[in-house]
């Protein structure tokens, strides 16, 4: 809000809280001095406000009402996830025989890539 700015004009200030960043200045003044200057306009004007601004009961039925549902859909989320069981296919034949082979392991553990100028087949011989 930027400086002389205006709000709740007409509304009940009971059990509100204002929080502002900077320091403000409030100057709240009498709904009967307003009424008593232009007490048409000023009267429309919180008729109107008391239509449109919903009350506290209806805040928090409305607050209710959300987190029934915001309850309901968590409990239908876990109800679906634990019913529902994914199947596991893995078994020993999906697993690379390079790594299942004992002697396979022995031989990427101790050597190191691109060091070795010899060319080593899968017969154990060794070419120049």
């Amino acid at each position: 809000m930027s400086q002389l700015a205006t709000f709740n004009i007409g509304e009940h200030l009971h059990s509100r809280f204002y929080i502002s960043k900077t320091k403000v200045k409030l100057l709240a003044i009498p709904q009967y001095w307003l009424f008593s200057r232009d007490k048409a306009t000023w009267n429309n004007l919180t008729i109107f406000l008391r239509t449109r601004l919903p009350t506290r009961e209806q805040l928090f039925d409305e607050f209710a009402k959300n987190r029934k549902w915001l309850d309901y859909r968590k409990e239908c989320y876990f109800n679906i996830a634990d019913t529902t069981q994914k199947p596991n296919l893995n078994n020993i034949n999906n697993v690379p025989l390079g790594i299942r082979l004992e002697e396979d392991l022995y031989y990427f553990v101790h050597t190191k890539p691109f060091t070795c100028n010899k060319k080593i087949s899968f017969l154990g011989d060794t070419e120049p």
